[in-house]
């Protein structure tokens, strides 16, 4: 899998609408934007817990490029860590992870 890794560690609403606003940037500004045709698929990958703000940065990629970037539409793949091969063809991941539930 060759996929532009965005992890959103330690979140807050602020950081969500950080996210929203330049996730399809870094997608036109990355090698990927050659292989582009009409969309810019970005895979948001969560655990159970995190799917509260999984939902939330949705919502805000979707206000913020409601007829997508330049001449690109905007495709969100929502998924789990065990299905993570819906991701294959996506041109970003982004993985929500809360820190509280990851085990040392």
């Amino acid at each position: 899998m060759n996929l532009s890794l965005l992890d959103a560690s330690g979140y807050d609403d602020d950081i969500l609408n950080i996210y929203a606003k330049i996730m399809p940037r870094f997608v036109l500004m990355s090698s990927k934007k050659k292989n582009l045709k009409k969309s810019i698929n970005i895979c948001l990958v969560s655990d159970t817990v995190d799917e509260l703000s999984e939902n939330i940065l949705i919502q805000k990629l979707q206000k913020n490029y409601p007829n997508g970037i330049k001449k690109y539409k905007i495709r969100l793949i929502k998924t789990n860590y065990s299905n993570i091969k819906l991701c294959m063809n996506s041109e970003l991941y982004n993985g929500l992870k809360n820190q509280d539930n990851i085990s040392a």
